[in-house]
């Protein structure tokens, strides 16, 4: 999985999220719980995280955000939006987040 900081442009203007994805098509039940524990954890210290619409983590990064009252957003929900780079990043460390057990 990895974690990385991306500009969100709308019509109503820029917001940086936290853009979390991953290559795998089915998520194990260990990395659900891993994607909920970080999804959780970023709400929590005020972070927008965002997924795209096909992501294996879109459902349980949006109930991670959900449960913490926080905010979700997904590439399909935002229908004219495009992400760009943003010029700030993740410390290292939760660029890249382990999914192995």
């Amino acid at each position: 999985m990895k974690a990385g900081l991306v500009n969100l442009v709308t019509t109503d203007g820029t917001e940086t999220v936290v853009l979390l994805s991953t290559e795998l098509d089915e998520l194990t039940p260990t990395e659900r719980v891993r994607a909920l524990e970080l999804a959780i954890w970023l709400v929590d210290e005020g972070w927008t995280v965002m997924t795209t619409a096909d992501s294996a983590l879109a459902p349980v990064v949006r109930k991670g955000a959900e449960a913490m009252h926080g905010n979700y957003r997904s590439t399909e929900d935002r229908g004219e939006a495009h992400i760009q780079p943003s010029q700030h990043h993740l410390p290292p460390r939760l660029g890249r987040v382990s999914m192995s057990s």
